[in-house]
């Protein structure tokens, strides 16, 4: 989106609020959707929500390319909302995609980092798909929209996938788990937030987690 803000100066005039407000609704979103999908994950089963996550994403992302410039309505407000509900969506994938893979393998840390390693490759091959459409020489107003509209075969694809896939084995046995105690439930999720032991790890995965995401989305 940063190289889409870029050249959308030299087609529509373009404020300081406006790039910020787009960079910023994406990232708002995401919080909105890792609180609200982590949670309906374990509700109703990873399936399910990762499905509603991929529609959301899938959806959004089409919507945002055919975006339109009115006097009060302006491109920029249009690519506002597309990409906050695209970021409930992406949201809603970080701890999906992190739960699902690690429940469908037996080695979970090397699958959960080859998973988000690919945020990495996406990143640089969305860069060359941009610069591969300013050689090109088209005209601007087509040039963005293609680059918006790049992941939409893929994600297509990895949406069918994941609606013929089965609920993972994992989540099955926690679920007769729960139905057969309750109790024993409650006491877990007690015990893991009161050990001291488990916050020292919550906070290291998470604040390096947080170290490593500062670097990577300032700099991509």
């Amino acid at each position: 989106i940063n190289l889409v803000l870029m050249l959308m100066r030299d087609i529509y005039p373009q404020s300081t609020k406006d790039a910020s407000l787009i960079s910023s609704l994406a990232l708002i979103g995401a919080v909105f959707g890792q609180l609200l999908f982590g949670f309906l994950g374990d509700i109703i089963g990873r399936k399910k929500t990762y499905v509603v996550t991929g529609s959301l994403v899938l959806g959004f992302t089409i919507l945002s390319c055919f975006a339109q410039h009115f006097e009060i309505f302006t491109v920029y407000n249009w690519l506002a909302i597309c990409r906050f509900f695209l970021g409930i969506g992406i949201g809603g994938e970080y701890p999906l995609s992190a739960v699902t893979v690690g429940e469908n393998t037996k080695n979970k840390g090397k699958a959960i980092s080859i998973v988000f390693s690919m945020q990495g490759v996406g990143s640089f091959l969305a860069s060359l798909v941009f610069v591969g459409l300013l050689w090109a020489e088209i005209d601007y107003d087509l040039v963005w929209r293609i680059a918006l509209a790049a992941p939409i075969l893929p994600t297509a694809i990895v949406l069918y996938m994941r609606a013929q896939s089965e609920e993972t084995e994992e989540y099955k046995a926690n679920l007769q788990q729960i139905e057969n105690d309750p109790d024993g439930k409650k006491e877990a999720i007690k015990k893991l937030f009161s050990d001291k032991k488990w916050r020292f790890y919550l906070i290291g995965t998470a604040g390096s987690w947080l170290i490593f995401d500062i670097a990577f989305y300032a700099n991509s």
